[in-house]
């Protein structure tokens, strides 16, 4: 039932359309061969394409919204903060400060830099550890079934 997009269509869009309040409705529209639609940053949307379609789009990031997305970026996108934080620092130095005043909790305790390889380093260490789990719930098992025979 989640599986699919359509599913979002299907499912959940009729149940929203039904149970949200009046000033929060979804918007629907259909567009044209060369019409084009601009969806507002921070705006929850989805699309579905009822013929063969091509889309273009571009994220935005002002200086004014840029500490939101950066620190949006350093969470979701770690990897792509890292190589983003290099290029700011080489060519806007500016936002490459408020990269630095904004890292971590905020308190200057840390650099960007910093703050992006532990985000880093805690997920890899999640991730053995979920191994290691994994193949210790593997091993016992193994061992209680090499006990029953």
């Amino acid at each position: 039932k989640d599986r699919e997009a359509v599913d979002w269509f299907l499912f959940h869009l009729p149940k929203i359309r039904e149970t949200a309040p009046s000033h929060m409705k979804p918007i629907t529209c259909v567009t044209y061969p060369g019409d084009t639609i601009y969806v507002p940053g921070n705006w929850w949307h989805t699309v579905l394409n009822l013929d063969d379609t091509v889309a273009v789009t571009q994220n935005f990031c002002s200086t004014t919204c840029f500490p939101a997305v950066w620190a949006e970026t350093v969470t979701g996108r770690t990897k792509l903060s890292r190589r983003w934080l290099r290029r700011l620092k080489e060519q806007r130095p500016d936002l490459y400060a408020v990269a630095q005043n904004v890292a971590g909790t905020g308190n200057g305790l840390v650099t960007a830099e910093e703050h992006i390889e532990q985000l880093l380093a805690d997920r890899k260490a999640k991730k053995e550890r979920k191994k290691a789990n994994k193949r210790h719930r593997k091993e016992l098992k193994d061992s209680e079934r090499s006990g029953r025979s």
